[in-house]
């Protein structure tokens, strides 16, 4: 039996039609159902990341460089630095965002960005059809509208990384289509109970050992060298927490320094805490003891060295039934962000080859443009938008090389630049 294991991002289809997603995830159903009707054996893996706000990883990363500058001035101009902070969100949500949130979790602020592994879906925003369709775009189907609010009232109530799921689901169900039923669809995200992200034993696998290599001082000086996969909640100060990846955690000095932080800087938060090693194994384990203790998540580069674990373990157990063939598609040219994306390519190539023939695609920046800058989700796009698919992809799909039979890991070439 020979086997494809593909891999994809599934973020920021449900909120933002620009979002890479939209056509990454297409670019995985499209080569799902092609691995499928040559005979492979096909799973397709969905990548939730569980860090980043949703209004900093599908909305502001879309704003012009002039409308984020005024979102700052706003907040450190201000006389109430606090409240500027929380009026400036409620202004991203109520004019970007397609659903309203709230958080999970009691003592995470939630009139703040927070991550959305402690986001639910409260309800659906009351102008939405006004937010997507305020003028017509070749890619978006107004009948489709009904759809898209559908899925969205659905997801009241559930978690937001369900959301997500559920109209990645969607839209793969309809392009798999007549292969959906041999076609194994499955997340890789964290586990729905915050407090449980650090139990798995790979995880503090990963943990423990980055934790000991920076302790013991082993590692390089560069700053991606001392940057700290975790990021813990910290004091919003008014007695709540603020819970979201962009909090840097590092070594520096020969301590644990943490640094509370937002994607773009437009909250101006402030201050730092230095902690020895010992004192953060000890807030970890009391997490573990049963206490809930601190909110700590994981974030790149735990998060990529996780996936790729997780990933080469199951390339390996296939590859005792059979050839493997592994395709990672994320991001597309010119976006790729090195430290994330590019970073999980790299250890998919190292991990994976002994096991499995590995390949790498992103988008075509030329079909990303083509993409609506507003709020919205994938299935106002999807119909128009996989008519452009077979030709999205870079490099361009290779036929003969990758529906090919998979080669045995001996016969295996490394990775070359343009795999990568």
């Amino acid at each position: 039996m020979k086997h494809a294991l593909i891999l994809t991002e599934a973020r920021g289809q449900a909120l933002h039609l620009r979002e890479d997603a939209n056509i990454n995830l297409l670019q995985a159903a499209y080569l799902a159902r092609r691995c499928a009707r040559k005979g492979f054996a096909t799973r397709l893996r969905l990548i939730l990341d569980g860090g980043q706000s949703p209004e900093e990883y599908s909305l502001l990363c879309h704003l012009e460089d002039g409308v984020i500058n005024g979102l700052r001035r706003a907040v450190i101009g201000s006389a109430d630095v606090a409240q500027a902070r929380r009026d400036v969100v409620r202004q991203v949500r109520e004019t970007l965002l397609p659903v309203a949130l709230r958080t999970s979790h009691p003592g995470v602020a939630d009139d703040l960005f927070f991550a959305p592994v402690v986001a639910e879906v409260w309800d659906v925003h009351p102008r939405l059809r006004d937010m997507v369709l305020a003028a017509p775009h070749p890619l978006i189907e107004a009948r489709r509208m009904d759809e898209y609010e559908a899925l969205l009232c659905a997801g009241r109530g559930s978690s937001y990384l369900d959301l997500e799921e559920a109209v990645a689901r969607h839209a793969l169900a309809d392009v798999i289509d007549g292969e959906s039923g041999i076609v194994d669809v499955s997340p890789l995200r964290p586990p729905r109970d915050p407090f449980r992200w650090l139990e798995p034993a790979d995880v503090r696998a990963v943990v423990d050992a980055d934790l000991h290599e920076k302790e013991s001082g082993r590692m390089g000086s560069d700053f991606q060298s001392r940057l700290i996969g975790l990021f813990p909640a910290v004091p919003d100060g008014d007695g709540r927490s603020y819970f979201n990846s962009p909090t840097c955690c590092r070594l520096e000095h020969g301590r644990v320094r943490i640094l509370p932080r937002d994607r773009f800087g437009i909250l101006g938060l402030r201050g730092s805490e230095r902690l020895a090693f010992e004192a953060l194994r000890g807030l970890l384990v009391d997490r573990e003891d049963g206490h809930p203790g601190r909110l700590f998540g994981v974030k790149y580069p735990y998060a990529a060295r996780i996936l790729a674990g997780s990933v080469a373990r199951e390339a390996a157990t296939l590859a005792e039934a059979g050839p493997v063939k592994v395709v990672f598609i994320e991001g597309s040219e010119g976006t790729v962000n090195r430290a994330t994306g590019g970073l999980l390519d790299a250890l998919l190539a190292e991990k994976v080859t002994p096991f499995a023939e590995y390949h790498r695609f992103v988008a075509r920046d030329a079909v990303r443009k083509q993409l609506p800058i507003r709020p919205g989700g994938l299935p106002l796009i999807q119909d128009r938008l996989a008519e452009l698919v077979p030709s999205s992809f870079s490099p361009p799909i290779d036929e003969g090389r990758l529906f090919a039979e998979p080669r045995t890991p001996s016969a295996f070439p490394a990775p070359t630049v343009a795999q990568r």
